[in-house]
């Protein structure tokens, strides 16, 4: 007979790849301080949607690079930079196009 430990770890999916709640956790440390540096009054009236699309736009950049820097693939079990380029992009997309 099972534990009920057991079981619950049945339930549980896990990852494919152990990095990819490491990555979650630096995606969502980064998102969490652009989405700061956004809405900090900045002098000059620039804006909380004009700076998102800057932020947006060069930390996609930065994720690129370090991606080609680190020779990750783009299709891998895990998550790479490559993602976060492909979901930061996804967003400057989607609030370029809000307006």
């Amino acid at each position: 007979m099972k534990r009920p430990r057991d079981l619950f770890q049945d339930l549980v999916q896990r990852p494919l790849d152990p990095s990819v709640p490491l990555v979650m956790k630096r995606f969502t440390v980064r998102l969490i301080i652009l989405l700061i540096f956004c809405a900090l009054p900045m002098a000059g009236g620039i804006g909380f949607r004009h700076m998102f699309l800057v932020l947006t736009g060069v930390n996609a950049m930065i994720c690129v690079v370090w991606a080609v820097l680190r020779r990750e693939r783009p299709r891998s079990a895990g998550l790479t930079h490559w993602d976060e380029a492909l979901v930061m992009t996804i967003f400057w997309l989607t609030a370029q196009l809000s307006a």
